[in-house]
Formats: structure tokens, sequence, C-alpha cells
């Protein structure tokens, strides 16, 4: 049984929303008061995380690829 298509679906969507997390990132680094730490902090945290995830993502559809 073939899961490649399955996988890069999934991981297409994966990707869409994680760009949608990281654009409102920029907003609200764009927007908020860039002398506040704990903003600052929280945002490094959800890119740190997100970037985490791609790197997940990639490594499965890496891994669900035929082999040879």
């Amino acid at each position: 049984m073939d899961s490649g298509p399955s996988i890069s679906a999934a991981a297409h969507e994966i990707k869409n929303q994680l760009a949608v997390i990281l654009q409102a990132v920029v907003y609200i680094r764009d927007v908020s008061q860039q002398d506040d730490e704990r903003i600052k902090m929280t945002l490094g945290y959800i890119e740190e995380a997100a970037g985490k995830v791609d790197k997940i993502v990639n490594s499965v559809v890496d891994a669900s690829r035929p082999k040879g």
C-alpha cells in the first residue's frame, strides 16, 4: 500500500498551518511593544516550535518516499 500521496497531502496541510502561525508571529511582533521581553520570548518559543514541527514533517515525508 502506497502511503506517499496521503503523507504528502497531510504534510502540505500542516505546512500551510505553520505558515499562518508564523505570519501571526510577525504581525504580533510588529504591533506589540518592542520592549516587552515576555512577548519577545513567547514569540521566539512559537517560532522555535514551528521550526521543529517543520523538520519533523520533512523527515516524515522523506521517510515515506520510495527507496531505490
